[in-house]
């Protein structure tokens, strides 16, 4: 047993149920947007569905090891309050940016360095192989879809060769004869590769005693996993290809999946699981006696304290979604008047628009030069950012997907008028899907004094400044056209964005007032 204070065990089991049960409560509360969150991605995503049964999974694992929770001590450990101190303030960041892969991911770890602050690593031995579980059914997994989408092509490509049925291959695109098969996302096999992985640490966790023995089943599971997915595709091309298309798998082959997948991969892997099991061994039980000792003064400040740092977490959320401050009511960035090189803004002559959700500011002019050359500016902000209502957001586009497609992006830089910084702009070329008209735009984002290229940095930046109190945000944005005449190359749109920027001053997203 570690060193530590006393034994923090009554003899009273009600009261030691009250204990467990107002953590509980005290969690749910503390991380409540989260677990909603949780709750909804399984509800509503058919790839993440399997995570209540993870859920249960994590509860019933745990309510195995009541009597080695039952049995942990106070031990405190600073190592592990300093990374609950730190986890706390990236936490509260990444929950006012809305970042939600990184809240659910840091969800667990918050309890986790809870309990290891206060109980010591005993703690997380017991308690974190059953919790982090929870990273199977976590929306993590997305990004290594478009790596098991090339691997499921290979594969295929070299079954299609074996099968004899000729086939062009054109990135995620299977083309044969009778038609083209497309391995989207949901073909990846990443939904039944977080399956086959979690059975195979669920299994290792109720049956095996054995590191080598739990790492081998993994593996296998995983393999098992993708070659079910592999399989899967493979029989929708070939069933395709010897039905001239008209087999009902091409459209709707969700049934045929889990088929193969019962077959190919779970009766393999339970007949593996078995033999991997080792020998049952005899156990003796060993009955520890309670302590009757009371808890030190020591003892519970290092109960109170981590418990206080999660507590913070639901306190600043409180505070901090009060209504708007006067100052972010009455902020409204403006466009800048004519200058002697460029006269603007001219209202309602825009050749471009942006497509953004629920902005609170929503400007545009043109601007025209002494040689009639044009530039549109842009400005969209939002005064206080919200979930859907916020300047980093997977629905918001600097162009509508209807008219514009991206042909290109870079990065520029160009001298402020009035200024000594030369600061960098995305530049984005955009095609008209209707015709032959390019534009050239360069855009970024402001958060007050705050300038950034960045999509990451500024959701970061911006999860900073509303935990400040501050959550105003802008996107500006210039275009200029390019005409035929000026193809390949565009470079006169570029000079002509330049010079706008060295002549005519913007000021920032705090001038407006």
């Amino acid at each position: 047993m570690e060193k530590g204070f006393p034994v923090i065990r009554s003899t009273n089991t009600p009261a030691r149920y009250a204990v467990v049960s107002l953590t509980i409560i005290f969690f749910v509360f503390a991380l409540y947007p989260e677990w909603r969150d949780f709750t909804l991605l399984w509800t509503d995503s058919i790839i993440y569905s399997h995570g209540f049964l993870v859920t249960a999974s994590i509860g019933y694992l745990l309510l195995r090891k009541r009597e080695a929770i039952r049995t942990l001590t106070v031990a405190p450990s600073v190592p592990a309050l300093c990374l609950l101190t730190a986890l706390t303030g990236v936490f509260l960041i990444v929950r006012f940016a809305d970042i939600q892969v990184l809240r659910l991911l840091l969800a667990p770890m918050l309890i986790l360095a809870w309990g290891t602050a206060i109980f010591g690593f005993a703690f997380t031995r017991i308690v974190a192989p059953p919790l982090l579980l929870i990273l199977f059914a976590t929306p993590i997994w997305g990004d290594i879809s478009p790596l098991l989408q090339k691997i499921t092509v290979w594969v295929n490509q070299g079954l299609l060769d074996v099968f004899d049925i000729p086939a062009v291959i054109q990135d995620f695109y299977i083309l044969i004869p009778d038609g083209t098969f497309h391995v989207a996302d949901g073909c990846s096999g990443v939904r039944y590769l977080m399956i086959g992985l979690f059975l195979a640490s669920l299994s290792g966790l109720l049956f095996y005693n054995n590191v080598y023995r739990s790492v081998l089943l993994f593996v296998i599971a995983g393999f098992l996993s993708m070659l079910a997915n592999w399989i899967r595709v493979f029989g929708i091309i070939y069933a395709g290809h010897h039905s001239q298309m008209q087999t009902s798998l091409v459209t709707d082959h969700e049934v045929f999946g889990w088929i193969i997948f019962v077959c190919v991969m779970l009766l393999p892997f339970f007949l593996i699981s078995r033999k991997l099991e080792p020998p049952l061994r005899q156990t003796v039980a060993v009955c520890a006696q309670p302590s009757q000792n009371a808890i030190s003064n020591k003892a519970a400040a290092w109960l109170v304290l981590p418990t206080l740092l999660i507590a913070l977490i639901p306190a600043v959320t409180i505070v901090q979604s009060n209504p708007q401050s006067p100052e972010q009511q009455n902020w409204s960035p403006e466009l800048p008047d004519s200058s002697s090189a460029w006269r603007g803004p001219i209202r309602f002559a825009e050749f471009w628009e942006p497509s953004f959700k629920n902005p609170d500011i929503d400007l545009s002019g043109i601007y025209v030069s002494p040689e009639l050359n044009r530039i549109q500016l842009q400005v969209i902000g939002y005064r206080n950012q919200t979930q859907g209502k916020e300047l980093i957001y997977y629905e918001n586009r600097l162009y509508d997907n209807g008219d514009w497609r991206e042909a290109s992006s870079t990065v520029q830089s160009a001298q402020l008028a009035g200024s000594d910084m030369r600061p960098r702009f995305r530049e984005t070329v955009l095609e008209d899907r209707r015709g032959d008209d390019t534009l050239v735009v360069w855009s970024w984002y402001e958060l007050g004094s705050y300038r950034d290229i960045s999509e990451f940095n500024v959701k970061i930046m911006g999860g900073l400044k509303k935990l400040l109190g501050d959550g105003r945000a802008v996107m500006w944005a210039l275009a200029s056209e390019c005409s035929p005449q000026q193809q390949p190359g565009c470079q006169q749109p570029r000079d002509n964005l330049r010079q706008f920027l060295e002549t005519v001053p913007l000021g920032s997203a705090s001038d407006g007032n």
